[in-house]
């Protein structure tokens, strides 16, 4: 009964925004036919409708708001968090979740090791939902103060603490958030301002270098396309910028600002292959502090998270002309996340890693979380 009150009220949708076709010659609309479901896969319900003839895809992307808020009664819950148009380019399917739905996919672990994906290199950001680090190259991550912006971030950390494989960390904290985590190795925290200019040439140099290893071993080897995971010689390098508008202001001048964004964006843009991780870490990132809009479209993972509200300008810093789905009255402790992989082609709603439920969010989780992983590549090797 919810699909066919469903499967109305779209059609009624479809006519009224007048993403229709009138016959020529005649005073008749044609109106694409809606056909709801279940999804198995995501729990959640799809709806798709037919692409007429002249129809352009803008259209029925813009028509995604439209149809979130004509879903009314007993389907006022629902809105459209995603949609993609067919292979053969006949029909539109637009994804459907309710916010009961969302908030029951939260993550609110009771162990740290809760967090663990069967493979590396994944990351869990809600039930079912993860991203590829190995598909997804680098991350934006974006949160007003409030907007639990940090919890995420160490989540990420203690997942990748607890991978089989070793992954060498770097953290450039100029506010000394993570100071207290003197359980990581000597020198993975660089806050001096001259040590993160040293830091960045030095990591530049090693993309070269790297870049240099893969194509040898790739010609000895015989292969096309190689990356670092196809030698036992690397491992992947995180590197987390943390508030990176606060650590370019602590740089001395803007020569020397403007060296660093240099060399920031030199990295992202070279090191899909080596494998040489970026999250950057801030509250508005903003064309000036980015550098440009290049940086941004070269970031695999784009999140940006509410800490009540998430403006229209916000939006489209994180996610540029994709913002038709985001709800700027996002809940507190949520958030919107895109990748370029096209296994979240737009930007998608979830529901931040609760951490504080069951006390998780002291240093000793994460430092329990380190030598749990430590543990686990000891027995691998």
């Amino acid at each position: 009964m919810k699909l066919r009150t469903i499967e109305k009220q779209t059609h009624r949708a479809l006519k009224d925004s007048a993403v229709a076709n009138t016959r020529p010659g005649t005073k008749f609309v044609e109106v694409s036919q809606a056909v709801a479901c279940f999804n198995k896969q995501s729990g959640g319900m799809t709806i798709t409708i037919n692409k007429l003839a002249g129809q352009q895809t803008e259209e029925l992307e813009k028509f995604a708001d439209i149809l979130s808020s004509c879903l009314v009664g007993i389907n006022r819950s629902l809105f459209v968090h995603d949609y993609k148009i067919a292979e053969d380019r006949t029909t539109f399917t637009y994804l459907l979740d309710g916010i009961k739905e969302g908030k029951a996919r939260r993550l609110v672990p009771s162990r740290i090791e809760e967090l663990r994906t069967t493979r590396d290199y994944e990351i869990l950001i809600e039930q079912e939902l993860t991203f590829s680090m190995l598909k997804n190259h680098h991350c934006l991550l974006v949160g007003p103060t409030g907007s639990s912006k940090t919890t995420l971030l160490k989540s990420i950390l203690a997942q990748v603490f607890m991978f089989r494989n070793e992954v060498d960390i770097a953290i450039c904290d100029t506010k000394s958030e993570f100071s207290s985590w003197q359980f990581l190795l000597p020198n993975s925290i660089v806050s001096n301002s001259k040590d993160i200019v040293t830091y960045f040439e030095q990591l530049l140099e090693l993309v070269i270098e790297r870049e240099k290893t893969i194509a040898d071993l790739s010609a000895k080897n015989d292969l096309t396309g190689a990356t670092f995971t196809n030698f036992e010689e690397m491992d992947m390098k995180l590197c987390i910028i943390e508030e990176y508008s606060a650590l370019l202001l602590s740089l001395p001048d803007s020569k020397t600002r403007n060296h660093v964004q240099a060399l920031v964006q030199s990295i992202v843009s070279r090191s899909r292959s080596s494998d040489i991780w970026l999250c950057i870490c801030l509250q508005q990132p903003n064309a000036q502090i980015l550098g440009g809009t290049a940086l941004r479209d070269c970031l695999g993972v784009r999140i940006c998270l509410s800490n009540g509200s998430i403006s229209d300008e916000l939006a489209r810093m994180v996610f540029g002309g994709n913002v038709d789905l985001i709800d700027n009255r996002a809940e507190r402790f949520s958030g919107y996340i895109q990748t370029t992989d096209n296994q979240m082609s737009q930007p998608r709603h979830f529901y931040n890693i609760n951490l504080h439920e069951y006390g998780l969010e002291k240093i000793s989780t994460f430092h329990y979380a380190y030598e749990y992983g430590k543990q686990l590549r000891d027995k691998k090797s």
